[in-house]
């Protein structure tokens, strides 16, 4: 497998790198600048089958060119924080790999748990009082990917950090398709716009995962026609966890 990754220098791009190799894979690390590239990280190990690859991932012909000979492809660049130019990659890498003669068509984007459905409802928290506008940017990208032929995948975790409790503890992990991996009961469900947000607040922790285990999910679903092919993805904790169990917090 031939895979891309868009955005290979950032937190959780490292850890696509790290494990794509480790899973096997041919890794294409395309990065914005060289020397902050994945081969000076230690969760890139070094290996004969790493390219590195420094270039604008809102250059149309660098991207495509990048993806030439590739079978899938994650876009993990790009931050809310700055929606016109993470509009500008996902628009710019969906738009080269849509019926792209070399490019085997499987694409993984990154959003936000916000884009998820509440579960058993046809409503998201996008929308719900206290909300950053700037996630909305999330829903424009993931309505840009829909409009393509690709074999997409929109993973959608809460917030993410570096360190890792044991295996043991991930084992369990909650994954979740078009809706919040989380339970709601049928009273939650039907709450108030603003009570329905504070619920979700309280239920955040349960949300936090380690980069790696973003990683891990992306990578174990590279294949074509696969089970999140065309579907919005969650991931949790197990049930019954919370992210203050590993010592997490949003701060990290």
């Amino acid at each position: 497998m031939n895979v891309i990754i868009f955005g290979a220098n950032g937190s959780l791009g490292r850890h696509l790198v790290s494990e794509g190799l480790l899973s096997g894979c041919h890794v294409t690390a395309f990065a914005r600048k060289r020397e902050k590239g994945p081969e000076r990280s230690d969760n890139a190990p070094q290996s004969e089958k790493l390219t590195i690859v420094e270039g604008d991932a809102t250059d149309p012909q660098q991207v495509y060119d990048a993806l030439s000979g590739c079978d899938a492809a994650i876009i993990s660049a790009g931050n809310p924080k700055d929606a016109d130019a993470f509009a500008r990659i996902v628009d710019t890498i969906v738009t080269q790999a849509d019926g792209h003669p070399r490019f085997g068509g499987r694409l993984w984007m990154l959003a936000g748990a916000a884009l998820l459905d509440i579960p058993h409802t046809d409503r998201n928290s996008l929308g719900l009082p206290g909300m950053p506008p700037m996630y909305r940017i999330h829903q424009n990208n993931y309505d840009r990917i829909r409009q393509s032929k690709l074999d997409w995948s929109v993973l959608c975790p809460g917030p993410m950090v570096e360190n890792s409790p044991d295996s043991a503890y991930m084992a369990n992990l909650r994954i979740s398709a078009e809706e919040l991996p989380l339970a709601f009961s049928e009273s939650e469900r039907s709450l108030p716009d603003a009570e329905l947000s504070g619920l979700i607040a309280r239920k955040l922790p349960e949300l936090i995962i380690p980069y790696k285990e973003a990683a891990r999910l992306i990578l174990n679903h590279l294949e074509r026609s696969g089970p999140f092919s065309g579907k919005r993805v969650g991931i949790a904790l197990p049930e019954g966890s919370g992210g203050e169990k590993a010592g997490w917090s949003l701060g990290q």
